[in-house]
């Protein structure tokens, strides 16, 4: 975990919060996975999904949903070839009732989040930028792992110049370098996110 705090770049709107208390392992014990969410659902969002679940040894709590999802397809070849056993994946449709089941949902992309916060509207407060979400616990790490949605809470609280806010880019129409690409980022965004994370 981070050794040091350092201060976010925030917005000239408001004040900077309070940092956000630390929370048990047991409080996640009833919350729902952390989803993941892009367009297909085949490569950005399923690699988020597999890589979360290897890292911290725990598939339960992680799932990914498309907004336009190519149902019943596995994951891209080109994207499952940066995971070691290549794992079984299904593309599913993001709807409401998945949706309602995550404690957490992180965004590939800002229209991601935009199609999440206006489909299901009461959702917003656990919606977030993938990219936000990294950079939020870059620059201002909590006092201690949280839930994840404390997590959506502790980061939804501080605000950050549009500067720092970035889709990952979709690599389907790319080739080896944009997979490779995609992976890398995402990975290195779920170093950031993950340690941060309290499941059970």
């Amino acid at each position: 975990m981070a050794g040091r705090h350092r201060r976010a770049p925030v917005s000239h709107e408001g004040r900077r919060p309070r940092r956000a208390k630390a929370s048990s392992v047991e409080e996640i014990a009833n919350q729902g996975p952390v989803i993941f969410v892009c367009t297909g659902n085949i490569a950005r969002s399923a690699f988020a999904e597999h890589q979360a679940a290897r890292l911290m040894n725990a598939p339960e709590n992680f799932s990914s949903l498309g907004t336009a999802a190519a149902l019943g397809r596995g994951m891209h070849p080109a994207m499952s070839s940066f995971l070691s056993p290549e794992p079984r994946h299904e593309a599913r449709q993001a709807t409401a009732k998945r949706l309602r089941e995550a404690s957490l949902i992180l965004g590939m992309a800002q229209h991601h989040v935009d199609w999440i916060r206006e489909e299901v509207p009461d959702l917003t407060g656990r919606t977030l930028l993938f990219s936000r979400c990294v950079k939020v616990l870059e620059l201002e790490a909590p006092q201690g792992p949280l839930t994840p949605e404390g997590i959506a809470h502790y980061v939804t609280a501080i605000p950050l110049l549009p500067v720092y806010l970035r889709d990952i880019k979709d690599p389907i129409k790319g080739g080896y370098e944009e997979f490779s690409s995609c992976a890398i980022e995402i990975d290195r965004g779920l170093r950031t996110i993950l340690p941060w994370l309290s499941i059970p």
